[in-house]
């Protein structure tokens, strides 16, 4: 079971409409069993093509999607009809000025906290 220490509750965090649509679009993918949801990584590589080398991209926010049973009690937020969770660490997450995850404008892919 994830360690509910990351998991924003519910009163915490809002997302932007652009990363409400990232998020909106991959939830609608996966299985009812599964939660859509932000969550931190400390390192990601993306490789634009094949041929491409890989590129760091270093710590941030990414989207990916858990086993709904795992999620504790009080941590699923939705927005227009759709659960989601923000697994983040408090001190990453108290960065953030607005307490809002948007789409980051200069890494495809990649969210920020504002």
């Amino acid at each position: 079971m994830p360690n509910d220490t990351y998991f924003l509750p519910r009163s915490k965090g809002q997302i932007s409409d652009l990363a409400f649509s990232a998020l909106n679009s991959f939830a609608r993918s996966i299985g009812p069993q599964w939660i859509a949801g932000f969550y931190y990584f400390t390192m990601m590589q993306v490789r634009p093509t094949k041929e491409s080398e890989w590129i760091d991209q270093g710590a941030g926010i990414g989207l990916g999607s858990y086993k709904r049973a795992n999620i504790p009690e009080g941590y699923i937020h939705q927005h227009d009809g759709i659960d989601y969770i923000l697994q983040i660490p408090p001190q990453i997450w108290e960065q953030g000025k607005l307490g809002i995850i948007d789409v980051d404008p200069t890494v495809g892919g990649k969210f920020i906290i504002l």
